[in-house]
């Protein structure tokens, strides 16, 4: 096989990995709202969590707020909390290696 042909050939193999990365990625977008919808159902929300899990699914699991992997639902001034803490999560987010599937949606505190 010439230089060019495996060239080729791992390329197409790249271009193969990524598209599987992004119909998986769109797979998981589809099943968030049931977890969302499921939440109030322990057992439910628990067998949909440990499926994400099973698939290297990822929660951010940061207490501040980061532009990365967080959206800002609102925010609030709580005198007594940290500029950008977090004071609640709407929305989980979820991420894949290093690829976002969502945001988490927060509620961050912004002192006057």
């Amino acid at each position: 096989m010439s230089l060019e042909e495996n060239i080729l050939k791992l390329e197409f193999q790249t271009t193969l990995i990524s598209s599987l990365q992004t119909q998986k990625i769109e797979l998981i977008k589809s099943f968030l709202p049931l977890i969302d919808a499921c939440k109030s159902n322990k057992s439910l929300y628990e067998l949909a969590n440990n499926t994400l899990i099973s698939l290297n699914v990822q929660t951010p699991q940061i207490h501040f707020f980061d532009p990365k992997v967080h959206f800002i639902s609102s925010v609030k001034n709580i005198q007594k909390k940290e500029e950008g803490e977090i004071l609640k999560v709407i929305k989980n987010g979820y991420y894949l290696g290093d690829d976002i599937i969502r945001y988490a949606q927060v509620i961050v505190n912004q002192k006057e």
